[in-house]
């Protein structure tokens, strides 16, 4: 007796080669709406720090279409960062957002060392006047 795939009529759900989505560029700040709940400035000043010293990008923001803006789901942290640097955010369009991120996803930890660069990678930018967040 031939057994018959359930599943032989049913597509692939992509192609290798379909897109699956389009990174933006933009330095229009306010047309993000960040959710200062999950604000996390020490997280910033760490991926401030990760960017100008060790050239690490800062984490693309995934968002969705708002009545008005755009909302930011995920990487609050990285918004802040992009505009106290002045540089582009770097954001996807999520088709299905569900909720919102939990705080607990971006607690940060880090090494005793990485903690002492960190105060001095503030404690210099302090004395140069530049932004601290």
């Amino acid at each position: 007796m031939k057994r018959l795939n359930p599943f032989a009529s049913i597509p692939p759900l992509m192609a290798s080669d379909d897109e699956v989505t389009v990174v933006r560029k933009s330095y229009e700040y306010d047309k993000f709406e960040p959710d200062t709940y999950f604000r996390n400035d020490l997280r910033a000043d760490y991926l401030m720090l990760r960017y100008l010293q060790d050239d690490i990008p800062l984490p693309v923001l995934e968002i969705k279409q708002g009545y008005q803006k755009l909302i930011i789901i995920n990487d609050q942290d990285s918004f802040y960062a992009a505009k106290a640097l002045k540089r582009p955010v770097y954001y996807y369009e999520t088709f299905n957002a569900g909720k919102y991120q939990s705080k607990d996803t971006k607690k940060l930890s880090i090494s005793d060392d990485q903690l002492n660069r960190l105060r001095r990678f503030i404690e210099r930018r302090k004395e140069k006047g530049l932004t601290i967040l």
